[in-house]
């Protein structure tokens, strides 16, 4: 029964190619896409997944790392059986899909952190509250080589506010000292819990 239900769909589909390192590459790009998406929606798709999900819960692991590191040692133990040559591209395969949940789960779920220091933090301070309703913390330093005390804000964003923030920023200070850093993680009030 089992064969010939696989001959009802033998010759339905032609491949797209027939060069393995091609089929490694995008098998792992479009099923590391598959699997981040299910994990960016807070589901698992069984397997090294959940043992993945476990270590990054509790060890912080990133998911494709974890994810990585399982499959190695499955791929490693069936070596033997497929063949050298075949576990060198699922090796290929496996690190491309890898890196690409962990694009999609901390690639689009990024943050920015944002220093800025200006003559007018209290203005820039109010925009930022009233019309992003974000938090802003002001922090007391002072210039080393003036001397003069300067107020720095630091306000962390997501990815798709930046643009808005940059130009209430430029708007209130064209003058203002502008730093960004890419945050993976955010835990505390309107983040992450």
């Amino acid at each position: 029964m089992g064969n010939s239900a696989l001959c009802l769909t033998e010759n339905t589909f032609t491949p797209v190619t027939t060069n393995p390192l091609l089929a490694a590459i995008f098998a792992g790009l479009l099923v590391g896409i598959g699997i981040g998406l299910v994990f960016l929606s807070g589901g698992t798709t069984g397997g090294s997944a959940i043992v993945a999900r476990l270590f990054n819960k509790y060890f912080g692991w990133s998911l494709g790392n974890a994810m990585l590191i399982f499959d190695i040692v499955v791929i490693i133990s069936s070596s033997f059986i497929i063949g050298i040559e075949k576990t060198m591209y699922t090796f290929i395969a496996v690190y491309i899909g890898a890196r690409a949940v962990d694009y999609i789960v901390d690639g689009l779920n990024t943050k920015r952190a944002i220093t800025i220091i200006s003559a007018r933090t209290e203005a820039i301070a109010a925009k930022i509250t009233g019309e992003m309703k974000r938090g802003t913390t002001v922090l007391h330093g002072h210039g080393a080589f003036t001397g003069a005390p300067k107020e720095v804000l630091y306000v962390v964003i997501g990815k798709q506010e930046f643009m808005r923030l940059k130009s209430l920023v430029q708007e209130t200070d064209p003058e203002a000292f502008v730093v960004i850093h890419e945050v993976h993680e955010v835990l505390g009030r309107g983040f992450s819990k």
